[in-house]
């Protein structure tokens, strides 16, 4: 650029280029151009709207599909009419289904939260439901179900019993953890 007189700088480590007044004409209009062009990231209100409304509903359908798992997988124990859905009636409860860890188990001792995803896993887990995670153990289970291969025969859930942030973090756990959310606590002296 500066041997054609182009731009120039007033030195080598100056960050901002002059650009020769026959060519600012052609530089401001490339600006114009590509300002105006809609950033790839952009989403309106609407289609957040159809997105939200895609996955709420996305969830449901995996939620339904695991009760029926469940009830599959339980299909001998006495209180397999038990193994629910509580997600519709508690959306504060840490979970979204009560069922057994076994055919031995009398009371719900499987607490499950169900995350719905496509080709590429990943789900968003909220701080109430890693505290719920924490505070449930071994008897807390996620279950990461491929809503596109669900209704295929013998598909079954990712399941991912007594759960907890540390060991998604571990350097060899083939799961790559991102921040979402940011809360400032005040530090007293």
């Amino acid at each position: 650029m500066t041997d054609f007189e182009i731009a120039h700088r007033a030195s080598v480590q100056a960050r901002f280029w002059k650009v020769s007044d026959e060519y600012t004409g052609a530089f401001i209009t490339g600006a114009r151009n590509a300002n105006g062009k809609a950033l790839c990231r952009a989403k309106s209100a609407e289609r957040l709207a159809d997105d939200l409304a895609r996955q709420a509903e996305a969830g449901a359908a995996a939620e339904a599909w695991v009760v029926k798992y469940e009830r599959d997988r339980l299909c001998d124990h006495p209180l397999r009419d038990q193994i629910r859905q509580i997600s519709a009636e508690d959306v504060a409860a840490g979970y979204d289904i009560v069922s057994f860890a076994s055919i031995l188990s009398i009371r719900h001792d499987r607490f499950i939260e169900v995350k719905s995803h496509g080709e590429t896993k990943v789900f968003h887990w909220s701080r109430n439901e890693i505290a719920t995670a924490v505070e449930f153990g071994e008897e807390y289970a996620l279950y990461l179900v491929d809503r596109n291969r669900c209704e295929q025969p013998g598909y079954e859930p990712h399941v991912i019993t007594g759960p907890t942030p540390e060991m998604f973090a571990l350097p060899d756990s083939g799961w790559r953890v991102e921040a979402t959310s940011f809360e400032h606590v005040a530090i007293s002296d």
